[in-house]
């Protein structure tokens, strides 16, 4: 499923935010929700297929 750039723009900056709380910034996430972390960091790669 390929995703329009309308879409893309937003999960972009999703995924930056995403990373930053996965890198533990500003501070570290309990381990559930790192889980959840990971969950949204794998949507963008699901849209581009």
């Amino acid at each position: 499923m390929l995703v329009s750039h309308e879409l893309r723009t937003p999960l972009n900056a999703v995924t930056g935010y995403t990373e930053l709380l996965r890198d533990g910034i500003p501070e570290p996430l309990p381990e559930k929700s790192l889980k959840y972390v990971e969950r949204i960091m794998q949507a963008p790669s699901i849209c581009s297929t």
